[in-house]
């Protein structure tokens, strides 16, 4: 898991935490700051923004138009 996570592109990355918002209902941050602390949570945050990441990116497909397309690709193909 780790290799495939290593491989991300920013743009993966970027849509891989949206979705852990979708599902879990947690931010990529918070479930960091839950199991490693918030030493690490804030750590891993400050590298995010180093590249225009953000962990604390939150999905809402009502308000963002990205989150919109990605709601409805993992409706048509995942929760079909």
């Amino acid at each position: 898991f780790r290799h495939d996570i290593t491989q991300l592109s920013r743009k993966d990355g970027v849509v891989l935490s949206k979705i852990i918002h979708r599902q879990f209902n947690m931010t990529a941050y918070d479930i960091i700051n839950s199991y490693r602390g918030p030493w690490r949570a804030f750590f891993w945050q400050s590298l995010s923004r180093l590249y225009s990441g953000d962990l604390k990116a939150v999905f809402n497909p009502k308000t963002n138009r990205e989150d919109m397309l990605i709601d409805d690709i993992i409706f048509r193909y995942i929760e079909k």
